[in-house]
This record gives C-alpha cells, sequence and structure tokens, in this order.
C-alpha cells in the first residue's frame, strides 16, 4: 500500500542568468553570470533583447518522509508569466547543485542533454495564472531522493540544442518558494512505500 505526500519546495530555490552580445558565449556561461534566490518567480527559457540571455531554474523538495519506494512523482508549478514569441519544451532534470545556489552551479547548454530528464511541459499547454501539472517521466520517480533533498533544474528543448531565440524572449516564468504561503509554491506530489516491482 503506498502512502501520498505533497511536499512544497525549499526557499534555497533560485535561477541563474548568463548573459553575452555572442549567444554560444552566453549559452557556455562564457559572459556575465548572475544567480538569484530571493526572488518570487523563477525564469527558464532564453532571450534576444539583445544582449542574449540565457535562463536555468532550480528547484530543491525535503524529500525525506519520503520512507521506501517511490511509484509516482509529479511536480506542478504555477505560472507567473509566459512569453511564447517561439514554441518550446519546458524540461525538469534531475541535478544536484547543493544546498545553495552559486554561480558555480551554472550548466552550459552543451552539457544538459547529459542530465536525466524527469518531467516537461509545452508551452502551448501552459495554462496562465493557476498550477500546471508536468507530464512525468519513467525516471522521476527512481529521482527522488528518499534520504534527504531532491534537487532539480529546468531548462527548454532549445537551450539544450542550441537554437538561438528567433523571437525577443521564450520563457516559462514560474512563481518560487519565496512568495507568501503556499499557495503559488512549487509542489512535488510522491506515492511511496509500494512494493518494488519485480523483473521475471
Amino acid at each position: 500500500m503506498s502512502s501520498p505526500l505533497t511536499i512544497y519546495a525549499d526557499a534555497s530555490d533560485g535561477y541563474i542568468w548568463s548573459y553575452d552580445s555572442t549567444y554560444a558565449d552566453a549559452r557556455a556561461g562564457m559572459g556575465s553570470i548572475s544567480a538569484f534566490t530571493d526572488g518570487e518567480y523563477l525564469c527558464q527559457g532564453q532571450a534576444n533583447n539583445p544582449p542574449y540571455y540565457f535562463f536555468l531554474s532550480y528547484i530543491q523538495f525535503d524529500t525525506s518522509s519520503a520512507a521506501g519506494y517511490v511509484s509516482v512523482a509529479e511536480l506542478t508549478l504555477y505560472e507567473y508569466y509566459t512569453y511564447r514569441n517561439q514554441a518550446f519544451t519546458a524540461w525538469v532534470a534531475q541535478y544536484d547543485w547543493g544546498a545553495s545556489l552559486t554561480t558555480g552551479d551554472f550548466v552550459a547548454g552543451a552539457d544538459l542533454s547529459a542530465l536525466t530528464k524527469v518531467a516537461s511541459i509545452a508551452s502551448a499547454d501552459i495554462a496562465l495564472s493557476t498550477y500546471n501539472a508536468f507530464e512525468s517521466e519513467a525516471a522521476f520517480p527512481a529521482a527522488i531522493n528518499v534520504g534527504g533533498y531532491t534537487r532539480l533544474i529546468l531548462f527548454t528543448n532549445r537551450m539544450e540544442s542550441g537554437d538561438a531565440p528567433a523571437g525577443l524572449t521564450e520563457r516559462a516564468n514560474w512563481y518560487s518558494a519565496d512568495t507568501a504561503g503556499t499557495t503559488s509554491d512549487p509542489k512535488l506530489y510522491v506515492e511511496y512505500g509500494a512494493p518494488v516491482p519485480i523483473s521475471l
């Protein structure tokens, strides 16, 4: 019998932007980089204002109370604002960025494909000013750290493939855990304690 658990994100969440007049340098983190951990929203995507901006977001959940085998994992984020000048897929991947976010946690665009993807949502499917459930990948339950914190990184398919922004901005903004209360905080739903499947 599995047990359900809803966990809200830790307030250490945040985002990193890398920007440069050259897209390749912004994507590689070779330009200017800043980390933001106390804002009310998280940025996921890229822009050409100019200069070029490359936005990565980071979320962590205390999943230590999910004892035992995790059978279900679902991420839900509350939409703050979405720029749809170019269609994209918002990806979530497993990434241990540590207890606090710094510019050293930046992941170059060329390295994003090596990460284990756990959930996604298409930009066209993002509902405005409400919670959005990401579609979970088969790898998500195994990515839950039942002994501590589950840490995630957010990026897009176009950031991964190195497609420079065709329009002004292609970005999803989500409410962070720094907003008052928990009515719009990132949340993770898990079911745990179920028997481990046996492969025959």
